[in-house]
């Protein structure tokens, strides 16, 4: 990623503006050995090591919920066997994140900060310390669209920019290019055809070659940087680098979970039952997990045991709940979470091989967190009861669900909607229009020309500070 940064950044200086990096520690300039001796740089890990003691805050953010934005590196430390610290450690870590953040926007003119979209601490304290000193966020993820790019400047990325261009534009004042497209899009879920990413069948990340897996240049690259991280930051001072921590060791447990996932998919199989014939359901994706669509998006429901449970013994009498596997994510957990939720009276648990478009079809309604499938479910005319805070959810057949005690009544009351062409032809062109031309993948441009995506995100985000400013 520091290589499709640093080549953003140099893009983004040929055009005459200034470029400031923020790293959490040094892993990334130790792995991919790139100077940034010219460049204006903060090192997090640095930072906390020389304030750690009794840091204090602005009174300007104690309002904020700062414990939110720790969320989701709690929950991948969880998934990762990360390491665990005493509450004053906690407490100071996230202080001093606030106030390197601070430090930086007092001591630099800043109009807006570039990532991913908010996935981590590092991001979110950065986001939350941005909004408060009038700051923006330029975020970038890759689309439901191919070849195209969602900009986000939002918390949970573009959910309030979808919903008003969804409200306010029209489907029939759009260019023929764009209508062409909107109806061929439309046509992958109406017909018999399904899209690439709904693919029957999805090679399982598991039967990869472990060998090809972790014995190629890229692998061997970020051990030696680890390494070379392992030497020169003292045992004691890896808590100071509270994302990487001690590289080897992570490495180390990815690759003993990655040995467990080969041994789960093998002996798992038969847990897994196939659809019943005439059988009222509900569709639930599980997600792949640790995700920022889940720790960031919908934090609240990150235990999928608990949101099953509260699901399926919400269900009306007679009707079940399918609960559907990811294909990336089959395998890391261990067996005896399927065994639990096998326990539930009125759940089937489907494999990830199973055919997608018609499990979507058939069900009564996909209840989901934030996954793709949801915005995919609405396509084909389904409702759709979603938890999360996702773009989707201000669909006319999305239900945003707040609590478990509505749930049964929400069910019982649900009604098929009406195939309503318009809406759908609206709903296309709005997320259509809330994308760029572009891909986000970094890693396909470290070995090829950057600019190829520099550029249409440099574009994206100057198209959008001009609707800003005009707006204003």
């Amino acid at each position: 990623m520091i290589t499709y940064h640093k080549g953003l950044g140099d893009s983004l200086k040929r055009k005459g503006n200034s470029v400031i990096y923020a790293f959490a520690d040094e892993l990334p300039l130790l792995t991919y050995s790139m100077d940034f001796s010219k460049e204006r740089i903060y090192i997090f890990s640095e930072y906390f090591k020389v304030n750690d003691k009794n840091p204090l805050i602005d009174n300007k953010y104690s309002k904020i919920n700062w414990l939110k934005t720790y969320f989701s590196d709690y929950d991948r430390n969880r998934y990762y066997s990360g390491p665990t610290y005493d509450n004053k450690y906690y407490d100071s870590l996230l202080k001093n994140l606030i106030n390197f953040f601070d430090t930086i926007f007092q001591n630099e003119n800043i109009d807006f900060f570039i990532y991913e979209a908010i996935s981590n601490s590092f991001a979110y304290v950065c986001y939350e310390v941005a909004k408060v000193n009038d700051i923006g966020y330029r975020g970038y993820i890759g689309s439901r669209i191919a070849n195209r790019f969602e900009l986000h400047t939002e918390e949970f990325g573009m959910t309030n920019r979808f919903e008003k261009i969804f409200k306010n534009s029209s489907f029939h004042a759009q260019t023929p290019e764009i209508k062409d497209f909107v109806e061929s899009y439309l046509a992958k879920y109406l017909g018999n055809h399904i899209p690439s990413y709904l693919a029957r069948k999805n090679k399982l990340t598991a039967d990869y070659s472990l060998v090809k897996k972790y014995i190629n240049n890229e692998k061997s690259l970020l051990l030696k940087g680890a390494f070379k991280f392992y030497k020169k930051t003292k045992s004691a001072d890896f808590k100071y680098a509270y994302q990487s921590n001690n590289p080897i060791k992570y490495y180390y447990n990815l690759f003993k979970r990655n040995i467990l996932k080969k041994i789960r998919t093998t002996i798992g199989n038969n847990i897994f039952e196939k659809p019943a014939k005439d059988e009222i359901y509900y569709l639930f994706p599980l997600h792949m997990k640790p995700e920022a669509s889940t720790s960031v998006l919908a934090r609240h429901y990150c235990d999928d045991l608990a949101v099953l449970r509260n699901i399926a013994f919400n269900l009306p009498i007679g009707e079940k709940l399918y609960i559907k596997e990811h294909f990336v994510n089959y395998g890391n957990l261990p067996l005896s979470f399927y065994h639990e939720l096998k326990r539930i009276p009125n759940v089937r648990l489907i494999h990830s091989n199973e055919d997608t478009m018609q499990l979507i079809k058939n069900c009564k309604a996909l209840i989901t967190l934030t996954s793709t499938m949801g915005f995919e479910a609405l396509l084909m005319y389904k409702k759709v009861i979603v938890f999360g805070n996702v773009f989707y959810k201000c669909h006319p057949n999305c239900i945003k669900l707040d609590s478990y005690e509505n749930l049964f009544n929400i069910l019982t009351e649900l009604k098929q909607p009406p195939c309503d062409r318009e809406v759908a032809r609206n709903f296309v062109t709005a997320y259509y229009l809330c994308t760029s031309e572009g891909r986000t993948g970094f890693s396909n441009y470290e070995k090829e020309d950057i600019g190829r995506f520099a550029e249409p995100l440099i574009k994206a985000i100057e198209i959008y500070n001009h609707e800003l400013a005009t707006q204003n």
